[in-house]
């Protein structure tokens, strides 16, 4: 039943499918030819049907009045479909599937002419449905619509042209912010249309499905939620907008979608469960009201729109002197992530989840990061001229001067100046310190650090071994495998890409390019150990031959 109260709405779907206006041409010609045609030939050949002729062509109802079997055709003009509500055009552009049954609503099986009319109070339609047959002063009416001209006989029966559309019982008569005000369920929703604006576009001729929450379910709110909304246009807004569906969708076509985009731009879930149809976490209380604009669907909650996921980047410092070194980490609501993308905005790039990068030149660069969670969803920030560099300013401080200034560097400092190499480091010449940490001698073994501090030659050895003619930068080193020391021997250099980090032997650059005045420092996280010598073989001494005694 409720197929055939929106079968009058289908008509119209002709006039904007040709876009073509009603024609001014005269009914058709009672002339001998129009016997030789059948229904469809005789329309085409008219300029009066131009809406018609490809509402038929539309639905393969020009195959049926073109075959032998005969029909009364109830014709409306293109004059008389220009005439129909805009409104319920726009709702037949949604459901053209329905037009075939409403043209059915025009034909009658056999042949009537206007005498049998006559004689007749109603005529069963292809759709099944009777029309009423009145005979007034005017002429012959059916249903509301005049019988304008009569009787064009066809080889497969007779067309009647009517002034009007045939809409069947049950067309709906209101729109759908009409229908909720004239209930008295909706009465809070109705206010928030109002306080919003969308009562004009609910009242429109565009097409929409609203999920309408009864009064009872916006009196389920939290306390004080719906008195803050009302007074929050922006946020009534958006939660109006999350009920709202562009374009005419049924009980069941929710149902095999299982996801509607709405007009805020978010997603509802639709699923049927054994409590039946629900939206998110409403219930679908009644489907399916018919509106001139659309249709609604009864819900026993308050959509809420979920809490939309961002991706957020943190850095710390943001600004400061080259070489800057930055701690970058990932900040928002994104859940489960799978993969990181780090755009540094100088050509470098990590997937690392929270790289610390280095900066070398001064500048400004726009940071970006794209995430990947669970369900392979991306989220992106972009942060422009996020990271500032500044032209490092002259440095003033001597190798030595700058590892006395740092706290972490006490034992180091100490040893430099037992050995008397804090005088080397003093000076001018240029060198690359690699200085480990109080922690790392710390993490020496057992005495080791008390017996080094007692043996000035073996520390100065192992000074010697964490000092490297000339200036090396982290960029220099990663390009190395190997660099010679002042011990005379020689440390390892490994650059593990996969991590961003650099090996010194067995010892981790913590700070890399600490400027100095006669060189630079990276700090280290161990002590270098001297490589073990290894002892050269001596060949064993041949004996020397006893010269035989002659005989």
């Amino acid at each position: 039943m409720r197929a055939l109260k929106i079968l009058g709405l289908c008509i119209l779907v002709i006039l904007a499918s040709t876009g073509i206006a009603a024609g001014e041409d005269d009914p058709l010609p009672p002339d001998e030819e129009a016997g030789n045609l059948t229904i469809y030939d005789t329309l085409l050949n008219n300029g009066t049907f131009t809406l018609m002729v490809t509402a038929l062509n539309q639905t393969g109802l020009n195959e049926t009045l073109s075959a032998e079997r005969p029909y009364t055709f109830f014709a409306p003009t293109d004059e008389a479909i220009n005439a129909y509500s805009a409104d319920i055009l726009n709702l037949l552009l949604k459901q053209p599937d329905l037009l075939k049954q409403l043209l059915n609503y025009h034909i009658a099986d056999g042949t009537y002419y206007a005498a049998d009319l006559e004689e007749m109070d109603t005529l069963q339609t292809l759709l099944g449905m009777d029309v009423a047959i009145t005979v007034t002063e005017e002429g012959i009416r059916v249903n509301q619509a005049l019988i304008t001209q009569s009787n064009i006989t066809c080889t497969n029966g007779v067309v009647h042209v009517i002034d009007a559309v045939l809409e069947p019982p049950g067309t709906p008569k209101y729109t759908i912010y009409q229908t909720l005000n004239r209930t008295g369920t909706f009465a809070t929703l109705v206010t928030a249309l109002d306080v919003t604006g969308l009562n004009e576009t609910l009242n429109g001729t565009e097409v929409y499905t609203v999920f309408a929450p009864t009064d009872g379910a916006f009196n389920n709110l939290p306390e004080g939620v719906l008195d803050a909304l009302l007074n929050d246009t922006a946020a009534l807004n958006e939660i109006l907008l999350y009920h709202v569906v562009d374009g005419f969708t049924t009980r069941n076509g929710l149902v095999d979608a299982g996801t509607m985009w709405t007009l805020q731009g978010g997603t509802l879930t639709i699923s049927e469960t054994d409590e039946g149809v629900m939206v998110n976490d409403a219930r679908l209380t009644i489907a399916d009201i018919l509106c001139r604009n659309g249709l609604v669907h009864v819900i026993d909650a308050v959509l809420v729109p979920p809490e939309e996921k961002v991706v957020d980047v943190v850095a710390e410092p943001t600004q400061g002197e080259s070489p800057l070194t930055v701690q970058f980490s990932v900040n928002g609501t994104v859940e489960n992530i799978t993969a990181w993308y780090w755009d540094f905005g100088n050509g470098f790039m990590s997937t690392r989840e929270s790289p610390l990068f280095t900066y070398h030149e001064a500048g400004t660069y726009t940071v970006s990061l794209t995430v990947t969670d669970d369900t392979g969803q991306t989220y992106t920030a972009v942060k422009p001229d996020f990271i500032v560099v500044e032209e490092a300013a002259p440095e003033e401080m001597s190798i030595f001067e700058t590892a006395a200034a740092d706290e972490s560097l006490a034992t180091l400092v100490a040893a430099l100046e037992m050995t008397g190499l804090n005088e080397t480091l003093n000076g001018t010449e240029i060198f690359t310190l690699f200085a480990p940490t109080d922690e790392a001698f710390a993490a020496l073994p057992e005495g080791a650090l008390d017996a080094l501090l007692n043996d000035t030659a073996a520390l100065n050895d192992i000074l010697l071994h964490h000092v490297a003619g000339g200036e090396y930068l982290a960029a220099d080193l990663i390009e190395l495998e190997a660099l010679e020391m002042l011990s005379g021997k020689s440390v390892a250099i490994l650059w593990d890409e996969a991590n961003e980090t650099l090996m010194i032997d067995d010892a981790r650059v913590t700070v890399s390019d600490v400027g100095c005045t006669n060189g630079v420092i990276h700090v280290i996280d161990g002590v270098l150990q001297m490589p073990e010598e290894v002892p050269e073989e001596t060949p064993e001494e041949t004996p020397e031959e006893t010269p035989e005694e002659e005989v």
